[in-house]
């Protein structure tokens, strides 16, 4: 139920501004494809090279049918194969098929790292598959920037052994050094940061809140008036800032909110309730490898 939106389309900008390379002979080293649900699910693979080429073909749901080619450096193909196998991908079983939930789509991934290839099929309604793992395929549709074809946002694994998504916050890219990630405090306290840019822990990293806790900043959000704010703040009265994407899951039902920093009209209480949910997980661990963490992030497995 909650959307990595933001993140996947300013990456995705950055992505497509590299001048796209050929086709390689070489076998891909990660690769992706969501498959049907009984809905609108966009259908598509996407193929990532060790030399940094992306090959993605559209098949239905999405923007862009058929082939599509772009270039995301050889570095950030490295940096993805790291995070893949930080997140413990290689530890995980072959298949998560499960129907706790029906009618969704599945996602097949498969990495190549020192000449071993592993594949995962996920089914999106198996609550008993690693928490990272849904991340995970978002990361790798981010990294790739397909959301500038298919038009799609992403949503954070729904679900989980972990309870219900109650906050998220996505912090998008500046013109600047600006730290990018995103962030879902669930309903059991468990806290699931994945850093993109300018962040000393990129990747994905799980920890943990005590639920009475993930419960109590829900409700001071709820007193500061959130649900009765605006869903959009976004006039560019100052330019060259990130925008901010929060949601909260409470007793008034689910709201989202788009913020753009540069926008004079937004409350100050948004401000204020943006930065009580970094807070409230110590996101400075991962942004700024502050030792004072609280939440400690370990692996899934």
């Amino acid at each position: 139920m909650r959307k990595f939106g933001i993140l996947a389309a300013l990456v995705a900008l950055i992505v497509l501004a590299v001048f796209p390379a050929a086709a390689q002979d070489d076998e891909p080293v990660i690769t992706l494809e969501r498959t049907a649900c009984f809905g609108m699910c966009p259908i598509y693979t996407v193929s990532i090279y060790a030399d940094g080429t992306v090959e993605y073909n559209g098949a239905d749901q999405v923007d862009v049918m058929g082939e599509q080619t772009a270039n995301i450096g050889a570095e950030a193909v490295t940096e993805l194969l790291q995070v893949i196998e930080d997140a413990g991908y290689f530890e995980w079983d072959d298949e998560y098929t499960g129907m706790t939930v029906t009618d969704q789509s599945t996602v097949i991934t498969s990495a190549t790292i020192d000449g071993e290839t592993k594949t995962i099929t996920h089914y999106l309604g198996d609550g008993d598959a690693p928490l990272a793992l849904g991340f995970l395929e978002n990361w790798i549709d981010i990294a790739a920037g397909t959301s500038a074809w298919t038009g799609a946002r992403l949503y954070n694994p729904s679900f989980t052994s972990a309870g219900s998504a109650l906050v998220t916050l996505e912090r998008g890219a500046c013109f600047g050094t600006c730290p990018m990630y995103s962030l879902v405090i669930y309903e059991d306290g468990t806290v699931v940061f994945m850093g993109i840019r300018f962040v000393a822990e990129a990747g994905i990293h799980i920890g943990k809140i005590e639920p009475e806790d993930a419960a109590a900043l829900v409700e001071s959000i709820t007193e500061q008036g959130y649900f009765n704010l605006d869903d959009a703040y976004t006039d560019q009265s100052v330019t060259d800032l990130p925008t901010v994407m929060t949601s909260v899951l409470g007793e008034e039902g689910y709201k989202e909110i788009v913020h753009y920093l540069g926008d004079d009209s937004a409350p100050e209480s948004l401000t204020a309730i943006e930065d009580s949910i970094d807070a409230a997980v110590n996101v400075s661990q991962w942004i700024d490898g502050d030792p004072e963490a609280t939440p400690e992030a370990t692996p899934e497995s």
